[in-house]
């Protein structure tokens, strides 16, 4: 096991590959048996037309007909009149999608006892007309359904949500809104829904339906043509939509919509939420079926993440076969079965993909319906089932320090436990929030932020005079254990500590032995063989030794020759080492506040550092450094490094969190081109937003890939990652004073 943990510590598993597996439903596993397969002829319809006026079924009309042509699993293909289309049935569920009027319109019902329903709507710019369709065999159907009496229903709005990848904001104002019902007959109805455009409240026409035989649900179409849902319940109306937003912090953003109205402030029961939905989501089994029945079972990285929830909508971002989008979804209950389901829109660039899913009974599991289309018009039909991330739950909390061993200056290793010494609980740590492989929460009184990736957990902390850096794992067990190395300044008087910590629930014993693998005796005094400093200029370092002087398992304490200004001088450098696939490597610090990172091979000992230069010609500027040393000084043939000269690396998408637990999603806002290279060490210039910065970086293996240790000059951010092909990906925390900020960063090279 302590290989694994070593493994995860030293080589960050970024990127969770989700593992397919095939889900079926029970019900519509044949497609010559189910009751879907066949034509269905338009029978009985009511609603509203594009004129405003209702509807009746025209029996001497040409007849509508869908064909279902066959029904796999719980997918369908078919066609609507004499378009291919491809669709989901399942648990008597029907949803595609079809063309009407040039439109791409969403179709939802059920099939119940031969009679296959239908609802739809469609048009803009008050030419929008709304569907309730009845569909059977033979085109024949006697409608004896009741419809609850909505005419003269007048509410008033109590609140008004709306909810983006930026966050849920409350949108209403001070303006009298409400929604009243003017006319209707039998399960159709028109009226008026005040909205607010801009500054001015604006009332709009609303054509809608009633579901038969329910407990209120209801669909309608404004006049600008979108589709809304709304439940009524004992005098209380909650309604929800799904559009592109013109309003404050969600304008111009994918964003779903809760109105809850009122008719004579009537009290508000608890309403409908989505808080099981909150969290990161990773697909586990896909299937499709194509409009022209062609069925796969798909491997895909298919995630999905949702940040901000109030109440009955949700949003956060989504990622499909490489495609990274954001998402939105609103709570709403199946009219025929009862069910309690989530509709969900997906946008990719300009595509919007419409689907529906729902949550199993203990949240930890969600499937979804989606119909895409691709750029020749041709549907796919998708099923995914998505399983929680399960680890972001396992960090949240309170976590003590049981046991703690480290040293300061390089001195002895010394051991306490929270028995014999209360003050550890200065050490004590809080994570608050654990999402998109980001973390907030307290540590040392001081708010943090920070990764975890797998279950490898890394907290940066820099301030004025001092910094820190904490990695670690949370084990199975319960067991947290955090690897600190830290520096700071007090009146002038440097000093570093290296420490590991080991955390429990209640700060109690625990059966648990130190994780230090077998790691080999390092004790021994190695030579330089090369020593150089590159900011694209490389410079040659002098200082010829390093002597491992002390090491306890797998803690070492280190003396390394180093020029600092024009002399060459004796550091003390400590830290921990460990096994990572017969590499041993490790975080260590100088007595300067540097980070050393430390490979030794059966050959070689190599010390990489992303710093400011200490040398006098260039003293301060951003470098990266690689000394290389062997037991007689002689050089040895390196490790292969990527080429990366020349090279643009374009951001795919970041996500960050703040202190206060607020994540923070962007598709742009950083750049980075590698302008020279010389081995292992590169050199470029970054932009953030538009402002450009001077950087150095260095790469060595860490057992099981490559790992890329940055430092910008301006502004001194340090960036840690990895190099993937034609991917990058960063963490990096920036922090000052009360503000903290981590930011995981997916980069695209530029072709």
């Amino acid at each position: 096991m302590n290989k694994k943990i070593a493994a995860v510590i030293i080589a960050a598993v970024i990127i969770i590959a989700a593992v397919a597996a095939v889900f079926y439903y029970e019900d519509s596993k044949s497609n010559e048996t189910s009751p879907l397969t066949g034509e269905w002829k338009l029978a009985d319809e009511h609603g509203v037309d594009s004129e405003g006026n209702f509807m009746s079924h025209n029996e001497t009309a040409e007849t509508a007909v869908i064909s279902i042509s066959s029904v796999k699993d719980d997918l369908f293909y078919g066609k609507y009149l004499n378009e291919e289309i491809a669709g989901a049935y399942i648990d008597g569920h029907v949803f595609f999608q079809a063309t009407v009027d040039r439109e791409k319109v969403n179709f939802e019902g059920h099939l119940n006892d031969g009679v296959l329903s239908l609802t739809y709507a469609h048009g803009t710019d008050k030419n929008t007309c709304i569907h309730y369709s009845i569909f059977t065999s033979n085109g024949k159907y006697e409608d004896k359904n009741k419809y609850t009496d909505l005419k003269d229903l007048d509410l008033s709005i109590s609140s008004g949500y709306i909810c983006s990848i930026s966050g849920a904001e409350e949108f209403i104002g001070d303006m009298k809104q409400g929604i009243k019902i003017t006319s209707q007959e039998e399960g159709a109805f028109i009226g008026v829904m005040d909205q607010v455009v801009g500054d001015d409240n604006v009332p709009l026409e609303i054509r809608g339906i009633i579901y038969p035989d329910t407990n209120t649900l209801c669909r309608f179409i404004d006049e600008n043509g979108h589709v809304w849902e709304m439940s009524l319940k004992d005098n209380v109306a909650t309604v929800n939509n799904i559009m592109i937003s013109d309003v404050g912090i969600n304008e111009d953003e994918l964003s779903a919509i809760e109105r809850i109205y009122v008719k004579n402030n009537s009290s508000i029961s608890a309403s409908p939420n989505l808080d099981k939905l909150a969290g990161d989501w990773y697909a586990d089994s896909t299937h499709t079926l194509s409009a022209d029945g062609k069925t796969s079972e798909e491997t895909v990285f298919h995630s999905l993440s949702f940040i901000n929830i109030y109440n009955s909508i949700a949003a956060g971002t989504s990622s499909h076969n490489g495609e990274n989008g954001s998402i939105v979804a609103y709570h709403f209950t199946d009219p025929d079965t009862g069910n309690q389901m989530i509709k969900v829109v997906s946008q990719y660039g300009d595509e919007l993909i419409t689907g529906y899913g729902w949550l199993s009974s203990d949240g930890n599991v969600f499937n979804l319906i989606e119909i895409h289309t691709d750029d020749k018009g041709k549907q796919t039909a998708e099923h995914s089932t998505f399983s929680k991330n399960t680890n972001n739950d396992k960090i949240l909390g309170d976590w003590k320090v049981a046991y703690a061993k480290g040293s300061s200056q390089g001195t002895e290793l010394k051991e306490y436990s929270r028995a014999g010494t209360p003050h550890l609980s200065t050490y004590d740590l809080t994570i608050d929030k654990s999402q998109l492989s980001l973390i907030s929460g307290t540590y040392r009184d001081m708010d943090i932020t920070g990764t975890l990736l797998g279950n490898l957990i890394t907290i940066e902390i820099r301030d004025e005079g001092s910094s820190e850096l904490l990695k670690g794992f949370l084990l199975e067990t319960d067991v947290l254990v955090l690897y600190s190395t830290a520096f700071k300044t007090i009146e002038n008087v440097d000093s570093i500590a290296t420490w590991c910590m080991v955390y429990t629930r209640s700060g109690g014993p625990v059966d648990y032995s130190m994780t230090y693998d077998e790691v080999p005796v390092l004790e021994n005094k190695w030579l330089l063989a090369n020593g150089e400093s590159y900011n694209g200029t490389s410079h040659n370092l002098s200082g010829s030794s390093f002597e491992i002087v002390m090491q306890n398992e797998n803690w070492i304490s280190c003396k390394m020759e180093q020029t600092v200004g024009s002399e060459v001088v004796n550091k003390t450098v400590i830290g921990f080492i460990f096994d990572a696939g017969g590499l041993t490597a490790g975080t260590l610090i100088d007595e300067n506040g540097n980070y050393w990172y430390i490979n030794v091979s059966d050959s070689a000992l190599l010390m990489h550092s992303a710093m400011q230069s200490e040398l006098a010609e260039i003293k301060g500027q951003s470098v990266a450094v690689e000394r290389v040393y062997t037991l007689d000084g002689k050089a040895v043939e390196l490790p292969q490094t990527p080429s990366l000269e020349n090279t643009s690396w374009d951001t795919a998408t970041m996500y960050s969190i703040l202190n206060n637990g607020k994540i923070i999603v962007a598709d742009g806002g950083f750049e980075m081109k590698i302008e020279s290279q010389k081995g292992s060490l590169l050199a470029g210039t970054e932009n953030v937003g538009d402002v450009p910065s001077k950087f150095a970086a260095c790469m060595f293996e860490n057992g099981y890939g490559i790992t890329i240790e940055k430092l910008q000059d301006s502004a001194g951010v340090f960036a840690h990652g990895s190099v993937y092909d034609k991917m990058m990906i960063f963490t990096c925390t920036i922090s000052f004073g009360d503000f903290s900020m981590t930011s995981i960063l997916y980069l695209e090279e530029e072709i």
